[in-house]
């Protein structure tokens, strides 16, 4: 798996990527619109992440974006995120389902009455006469039946 946050470019090489000189790309550092990893000779190294973010950077900004505008995009951005992640945390966290009190019975199959008009088709529900229940027609091996589904 490629690690997208691991800081290997140099600035001549995103400068290449992103089609930004490097003082476009040293600007950009010094606003913190990008912050890139700085060895222990304080030369820069960018990940992919920042090159991406480098393009995204030089889009907004040749859309008319101000540097100010860009920096309050990625604010946004990250908010939504933190947002996004919360809830997602919310919901692994929430409680689980629970399905140890459920019970399968087959459903009894006894001889009901005859449709009425209209409903022939196997798989309709038809209303009982106190209407409580449901009948439903099934197809079974020999021939349909009419079954009424057991109460749990």
């Amino acid at each position: 798996m490629i690690d997208l946050t691991k800081p290997v470019y140099p600035i001549s090489v995103v400068r290449e990527l992103t089609g930004l000189t490097e003082r476009q790309i040293r600007y950009y550092d010094q606003r913190e619109l990008v912050v890139p990893f700085r060895t222990n000779g304080g030369t820069r190294r960018y990940s992919m992440a920042d090159v991406e973010r480098l393009r995204e950077i030089r889009d907004l900004m040749r859309d008319g974006f101000s540097v100010e505008d860009v920096h309050e995009h990625f604010e946004r951005k990250a908010r939504q995120l933190a947002r996004e992640k919360r809830a997602h945390e919310r919901y692994l966290a929430g409680p689980k389902y629970d399905d140890s009190h459920i019970h399968f019975r087959r459903a009894a199959i006894t001889k009901a009455p005859p449709p009425r008009a209209g409903a022939q088709r196997a798989g309709t529900l038809l209303p009982t006469r106190d209407q409580k229940t449901l009948t439903v027609k099934a197809s079974v091996l020999g021939g349909e039946q009419w079954v009424t589904p057991s109460k749990m």
